[in-house]
């Protein structure tokens, strides 16, 4: 497959529809077109606002942007389709106010495109084309194709950059428009319309936690005193592992913040169709982005592994069981800014990577309840409530400055449900530690 290679906002503004583009691509861009030091950063003019993990960021100013950028992944919304996209919400709450609900509502004021990526069988974004509001609803927007030529008292004009930047009009901004490709998204959208999927009813709150009584009597924590041993070592090593990572230009507290569980504090999940080709030996990449090495799902059982079997995991685990992790720790998907909150406005504008190995954020779910856990907030949530009441004496189990938004409805008491008790003893941590030591000395040696 083709990508577009996207160096700044303005490569983004010259897309075409049906261009391709990396979901990592277009993160890193959201990240550093915000960096002075950045060769992405091209002025204020050009920052690509909001967080990278949200589905809808704006280039430029948040009342009169120069486009407004929306990605839908399948699932996410249920309002989202070819001609409407949802409003971002919290707790399936709308809040029109928010600035980035705020720059969809706008556009029928002030006429700048809406860039509308969707995600490809592959993983990545492709450009469905520019659309226009036509209607807005009490949780989504109706979108048509874009029209460069309405609303013409109000064209986007971009400021100044330097003294020989002359102001530009939205058909310098967007020259790749034209009526024959507006007409196209047109019809491509008169057809999706027709074949738009069904909605069906979903489990309602009481049928969700009847579900979550089941779950906890079958969810595998690790025994607190082996999550203290991993803990207690991390401490010992932390300033030159950290140190360490710094060396190889990794931002540590991505992976080892004090009083981490983190196992393998430098190795990540692959994401992207080019790590997975890379990973796999398929073709290689020049750097990894901020991590040492990739991995594909192995390093997060190590330590399971260890503890029962007494050597390193070998692609099979209990039967009926599946690994899960309770919080994200991957660019695609993360959801930690809808369930976490931080003081710190751009705390969640990477993942926390180290997430991927700790010990704490990891736990064994038979496979016919995977799905329920896994894609149901309140859940989510419990399980990590959970987690805190059996390490958060002595661990962190994510840096200090985030904290779990607050479960407000007692129903919901971790006190409430039947768990299944912590398993595991320390009769083989001193065998993973000695293995996970010679892992980094590996790592930090290339």
């Amino acid at each position: 497959m083709a990508y577009k290679n996207i160096k700044n906002a303005k490569d983004i503004l010259e897309l075409n529809g049906g261009d391709t583009i990396e979901k990592s691509s277009l993160y890193s861009l959201i990240v550093d077109s915000k960096r002075k030091d950045s060769s992405a950063y091209l002025g204020s003019t050009y920052e690509v606002k909001n967080t990278p993990q949200q589905g809808i960021n704006w280039i430029g100013d948040d009342i009169r942007p120069l486009a407004v950028i929306v990605k839908s992944k399948a699932g996410n919304y249920i309002q989202d389709s070819r001609n409407e996209y949802a409003f971002k919400a919290r707790n399936g709450i709308v809040n029109k106010y928010e600035k980035a609900n705020q720059v969809l509502i706008n556009q029928k004021k002030y006429g700048y495109p809406i860039m509308y990526f969707v995600e490809d069988v592959y993983g990545d974004w492709k450009l469905l084309g520019r659309f226009s509001v036509i209607e807005i609803k009490d949780k989504s927007v109706v979108l048509s194709a874009f029209n460069k030529n309405s609303n013409d008292d109000n064209k986007i004009i971009e400021p100044k950059q330097t003294s020989n930047i002359n102001n530009v009009s939205r058909e310098n901004i967007f020259p790749c428009e034209t009526k024959q490709t507006t007409k196209t998204v047109a019809i491509l959208i008169k057809k999706c319309v027709k074949n738009d999927w069904p909605k069906w009813d979903l489990p309602t709150e009481d049928e969700t936690y009847q579900l979550a009584k089941i779950c906890t009597k079958y969810i595998r924590f690790l025994s607190p005193v082996i999550v203290q041993k991993i803990v207690e070592n991390n401490e010992s090593l932390r300033a030159r592992v950290c140190e360490k990572l710094e060396s190889k230009g990794i931002n540590s507290e991505l992976y080892f913040w004090e009083k981490s569980s983190c196992c393998f504090p430098g190795i990540r999940r692959y994401a992207g169709s080019s790590e997975i080709s890379a990973y796999r030996k398929r073709s290689e990449i020049n750097s990894i982005e901020d991590a040492l090495a990739l991995d594909d799902n192995d390093y997060p059982k190590q330590i399971w592994s260890f503890i029962f079997r007494g050597s390193q995991f070998s692609k099979f685990g209990p039967t009926g069981y599946s690994l899960a992790h309770l919080v994200d720790h991957k660019k695609d998907k993360n959801r930690m800014e809808e369930e976490f909150s931080s003081e710190d406005k751009n705390a969640f504008e990477k993942p926390f990577y180290g997430l991927y190995t700790c010990a704490t954020n990891s736990v064994f779910i038979p496979n016919n309840l995977m799905k329920p856990t896994d894609f149901n907030g309140q859940i989510r949530n419990l399980l990590f409530r959970k987690a805190e009441s059996l390490y958060g004496s002595f661990c962190n189990l994510v840096p200090t400055s985030i904290k779990l938004n607050k479960n407000t409805d007692n129903k919901w008491n971790i006190n409430n449900f039947d768990w299944a008790e912590p398993v595991g003893t320390t009769d083989n941590i001193d065998a993973f530690l000695k293995f996970r030591k010679n892992k980094l000395e590996l790592l930090f040696e290339t």
